[in-house]
């Protein structure tokens, strides 16, 4: 049983740094809703001082009136 979870919870990290690697990516070509998605990410995982420069970059790329 152990070792089942352990399998999940490095799958599930695996998946998650695809994800943020992905959503990395999309907010460099200025996509404003990707960088939202990964301030959030980033928020989840009480990475706050990331979490708020990707906010930021959300808002500077465009994305402030589109996100509300």
């Amino acid at each position: 049983m152990k070792k089942l979870i352990l399998v999940l919870l490095v799958t599930l990290n695996v998946v998650f740094a695809d994800d943020i690697a992905l959503l990395q990516s999309e907010c460099s070509n200025k996509n404003a809703l990707s960088c939202y998605d990964l301030a959030v990410k980033y928020y989840e995982k009480q990475d706050y001082q990331k979490a708020a420069e990707f906010f930021k970059k959300a808002c500077d790329d465009g994305g402030g009136t589109r996100l509300l």
